[in-house]
């Protein structure tokens, strides 16, 4: 059984997931974004194994804490490649908008459509959603019958699509 909580981060107060198997701890962190130590502090108090950090997409508010996450952890990064250049990018696009982000390395994995990701007793799988960014994604566990969208969908509306990329 997944259990899930919610850790709003960073300047534009991006949704972060922390998901796992109940049973055996194992999980995943979705969206770090930033403040990398809050997302640290909510996977340990809860005891969670963090086995991987999945992005929904390239952007810095959901990327800035990658490396520390990995670094914390021991962990890969896994992003859809349509994405990967943005991911490269995020230290960039941060300044842009105002927000310090720090560089980040190239992701571990690279995320295709179909493909799942399994942990615990745990399967999320892949479904390419590109609009809001192109390699945008959403992660679905079939069994809890939960969607994680990114930006691909807001609560009461429709995701962003407005951005170039």
């Amino acid at each position: 059984m997944a259990e899930v909580i919610t850790v709003i981060v960073g300047a534009l107060e991006v949704n972060c997931y922390i998901v796992w198997d109940k049973e055996s701890g194992a999980g995943v962190i979705i969206d770090p974004g930033a403040d990398a130590a809050e997302v640290e502090a909510a996977a340990r108090e809860n005891g969670v194994k963090v086995r991987c950090v999945l992005n929904t997409h390239g952007h810095f508010d959901h990327v800035g804490a990658d490396g520390a996450i990995k670094a914390a952890f021991g962990v890969p990064v896994a992003i859809h490649p349509d994405d990967a250049p943005l991911m490269a990018d995020a230290h960039e696009h941060g300044i842009f908008f105002g927000v310090s982000t720090p560089k980040q390395a190239e992701p571990d994995i690279l995320l295709k459509d179909g493909q799942a990701v399994e942990f615990g007793g745990l399967r999320l799988k892949v479904i390419h959603t590109p609009g809001h960014t192109r390699g945008g994604i959403c992660l679905y566990i079939e069994d809890g019958k939960i969607l994680f969208t990114g930006d691909t969908l807001f609560a009461g509306s429709i995701g962003r699509t407005d951005f170039e990329g």
